[in-house]
């Protein structure tokens, strides 16, 4: 593989339909949407998650994760895109940024599972009250509801009675725990599209893995250069480690669910899952950020620097703080209330 990549110049067009070009990028990019819907659909219906769910919410997180990912990608290329504005729609040439892509994505999370009254996720389950047990008040139907949202919320979910008094109703955080492994699958897969486009590569390099750049892609201070970093490949790798990682996960929760069930996985104790619910997709924050930081310091591509460091660096390091503030945070709710 390694000679391949060391000798290979690849074509980013995949193959064409009389005059229209199907490129590798945007054919990888909706082979891991595909991949992603199938492997979210599969982990969702083991937290009460159908596929219509996946599929309904997935088809607005796909259109806003792509849209939030040219915007991103977009103001990190402020100057060129306001000196030729067409270029914002060709997407297929490549441009798409995962941070962005995530913040599109959780806004179609909070539109679909907070905003639209039809789905099962209330978005007023408990709220503090100091010892943990959540300030309730009746509703039309008779069922029992918080009167208010809170941030504890977003670390102790509901409690297994108040799913059942409510038509189990599913966590945004067990939502997001579901699609994890499928992001960083998905980012596997989708970086490949940045090999075929020769884009986001490295430094020069001489290892035997370096990859070759056409000259006319090259930053002019390293026209001469012939062989240059696989960025590309190293983030396709490590994700992939980190969906092995994600996936091992999700397998010993749901085992020790259904251990705590006595084997019926028809009735689990949710309790417990509740409080851990979220960990997953913040275990994923952090360890792609973790990769995104290394991933750039290898980078040439051209991009908002703050005191020398690269935005994206910066970006990474913010949602690693947040995400294992976030964990401890859960860690504690969850010690307390077992």
């Amino acid at each position: 593989m390694f000679h391949f990549l060391h000798t290979h110049l690849p074509d980013p067009i995949a193959f064409t339909i009389g005059p229209i070009a199907i490129h590798w990028y945007g054919m990888l990019i909706v082979v891991a949407i595909f991949i992603g819907l199938l492997l979210t659909a599969k982990i969702g219906s083991r937290y009460g998650i159908s596929k219509d769910q996946v599929y309904d919410l997935g088809f607005w997180a796909i259109i806003f994760a792509i849209v939030g990912a040219r915007v991103y990608f977009m103001f990190l290329e402020l100057p060129y895109f306001l000196a030729n504005p067409l270029d914002a729609i060709k997407v297929w040439q490549g441009g798409l940024a995962i941070h962005g892509a995530i913040i599109g994505g959780l806004l179609a999370v909070y539109f679909y599972l907070f905003r639209d009254p039809r789905n099962k996720f209330d978005n007023h389950s408990l709220s503090d009250d100091g010892e943990g047990r959540g300030e309730v008040a009746e509703n039309d139907t008779g069922h029992k509801r918080s009167r208010k949202f809170s941030i504890r919320n977003l670390t102790l979910t509901l409690s297994h009675r108040e799913r059942v008094s409510m038509g189990n109703r599913v966590s945004i955080w067990l939502w997001l725990d579901a699609v994890a492994p499928a992001l960083a699958l998905g980012q596997a897969i989708g970086r490949w599209g940045n090999y075929f486009n020769q884009e986001l590569f490295g430094r020069p390099t001489n290892l035997p893995w370096g990859i070759p750049i056409a000259e006319f892609n090259r930053p002019v201070q390293f026209f001469n250069e012939q062989f240059f970093h696989p960025t590309f490949l190293y983030e396709s790798v490590l994700n992939l480690i980190i969906f092995v990682v994600l996936i091992i996960l999700h397998i010993r929760r749901i085992r020790a669910r259904h251990s705590r069930a006595g084997g019926n996985p028809e009735i689990p104790d949710q309790t417990r899952d509740d409080r851990q619910a979220g960990s997953i997709f913040l275990i994923y924050l952090i360890l792609y950020s973790l990769v995104r930081i290394f991933t750039e310091t290898l980078r040439l591509d051209e991009t908002i620097t703050i005191v020398g460091i690269r935005l994206p660096q910066i970006v990474s390091g913010l949602i690693i703080l947040a995400s294992v503030y976030l964990l401890v945070k859960k860690s504690k709710l969850t010690s307390q209330n077992n």
